[in-house]
C-alpha cells in the first residue's frame, strides 16, 4: 500500500494448513479497505494445488485465501473442469484458466539456462497450478481499471462474480461452487461491465449499481399461445425500446417469468414500452404458472461479517454476524448485497444460501 500498488497477486504454498495471525488478518483488511485511496486494493490469492493431501484426504482452502477480504482463486482446465488438484472450499471466488486433468498448460515468458549463469528468455506452454490462476485473475483485473479506475473493490467484487462463465457443476442457489466459485473468469464481460460503469460501452449486460432497484411487476400471465421466457441473469434491466441505449424503465430479477410478446431484433418486448435483451432469457417450452419464490436462508461463511445499514461498505456497521449464523435473506440488491432485515445488509459472497 505505501508503494501505491493497484493490484496484489500472491501465489502462496504450506505444507499444512497455517492460521492467520491477528496482525496478518488486520493488515490484509486494511490494505483491502484503504488501499488505491480509499477504493480498496483487490488482492488475489492462489487457492493452493496439494489436492489430495499426502494423508490422501482431500483439502480444503487454508492460509491467506480464506481471508474474507480477498480473492480466492482456483484452477480450471482448458477442458472446462476443474483441476483436480486445486484446494476446494466456501471461500472459493471464481477460477482461472490453467492446466490439470490432461488440459493444456499456460504459455507465458521464461527464461532458461544452460551454462547456470547465462539467462535466455524464451516462452513455456506449460506454466500451470493456481500460481498461474492468481496472477492470471489479476492482469484481468488490472483490464478492469485500466477500463475504469474509478471502480471500488466492492464494484470489482460484484463484476467479477457476474460476469464468470458457469462451467462444470455444483453450483448453489446463490451461484457459487466449492470448487469453481462464481464460474471461470470472462474478461471481455468483465471489462465491458467497467466500462459500461465509467460511461462508456453499449454492453447489453445489467450495470452493478451501489443500491437496489426496485423490480417491477411482470407482466400479466399469458394468455394461450403466448410464449413465456425466464430470467437468466441475477438481474435484468427493462428498457424502453429495444437498444441498450433505450431508457431503464424497470428491473426483472433472476427466475422472474414473462410473456414474450414479440422479438425486435435481439431485444423481447414483454408489455407495453417494455423490451429486455435477449441474450438474457431462456424460452420456456412449456409456460406454467409462476410460484412466488419462499423467503431465503443463508448462513455465514466468513470467520466474522459485519452488517450494514445498507448494501455497500460505505454504510455504518450495525452488527456483526459469527461463522454459522444463518439468517433470512428477504432482498438481494443489484451488487449483490443481501438485506436480512430492516436497514440491515450483509455482503452476498460471504453467505452461502441453505
Amino acid at each position: 500500500m505505501l508503494n501505491g500498488a493497484d493490484i496484489i497477486t500472491c501465489s502462496l504454498g504450506f505444507p499444512k494448513p497455517v492460521p492467520l495471525s491477528t496482525w496478518v488478518f488486520n493488515t490484509i483488511r486494511k490494505v483491502a479497505a484503504q488501499g488505491r485511496g480509499g477504493k480498496g486494493t483487490p488482492i488475489f490469492i492462489a487457492a493452493g494445488n496439494a489436492n489430495p493431501a499426502s494423508n490422501n484426504q482431500p483439502r480444503q482452502i487454508s492460509d491467506f485465501a480464506t481471508h474474507p477480504d480477498v480473492f480466492c482463486i482456483t484452477a480450471s482446465n482448458s477442458l472446462d473442469e476443474p483441476s483436480s488438484y486445486s484446494f476446494y472450499g466456501p471461500n472459493a471466488f471464481m477460477s482461472a484458466p490453467t492446466n490439470g486433468n490432461n488440459g493444456v498448460g499456460i504459455t507465458t515468458a521464461t527464461v532458461t539456462t544452460s551454462d547456470g549463469l547465462t539467462l535466455r528468455n524464451t516462452y513455456t506452454s506449460g506454466f500451470g497450478g493456481t500460481s498461474s490462476a492468481a496472477p492470471l485473475s489479476a492482469g484481468i483485473c488490472a483490464l478492469l481499471l485500466t477500463a475504469n479506475p474509478n471502480l471500488s473493490l466492492e464494484q470489482i467484487r460484484s463484476i467479477f462474480s457476474q460476469t464468470t462463465d458457469k462451467i462444470g457443476t455444483g453450483y448453489d442457489a446463490n451461484g457459487r461452487s466449492q470448487r469453481l466459485g462464481y464460474g471461470r473468469i470472462n474478461a471481455l464481460r468483465a471489462v465491458k461491465m467497467a466500462l459500461q460503469l465509467a460511461g462508456g460501452g453499449t454492453s447489453t449486460q445489467p450495470p452493478v449499481t451501489p443500491t437496489p432497484t426496485p423490480t417491477p411487476q411482470p407482466p400479466s400471465p399469458p394468455t394461450s399461445g403466448i410464449k413465456q421466457g425466464k430470467v437468466t441473469y441475477k438481474f435484468l434491466n427493462v428498457r424502453s425500446g429495444p437498444s441498450a441505449s433505450s431508457a431503464k424503465v424497470g428491473e426483472l430479477k433472476q427466475g422472474d417469468v414473462v410473456s414474450l410478446l414479440e422479438k425486435v431484433s435481439n431485444f423481447w418486448r414483454i408489455g407495453p414500452g417494455q423490451y429486455v435483451s435477449a441474450d438474457y432469457i431462456q424460452v420456456l417450452a412449456n409456460p406454467g404458472t409462476v410460484t412466488p419464490p419462499a423467503t431465503r436462508k443463508g448462513k455465514v461463511t466468513s470467520s466474522f461479517l459485519n452488517v450494514r445499514s445498507g448494501p455497500s461498505t460505505a454504510n455504518a456497521k450495525v452488527a456483526e454476524l459469527k461463522k454459522g449464523a444463518i439468517v433470512t435473506i428477504f432482498e438481494t440488491s443489484s451488487n449483490g448485497w443481501h438485506r436480512i432485515g430492516t436497514g440491515r445488509w450483509v455482503i452476498g459472497s460471504n453467505i452461502q444460501e441453505v
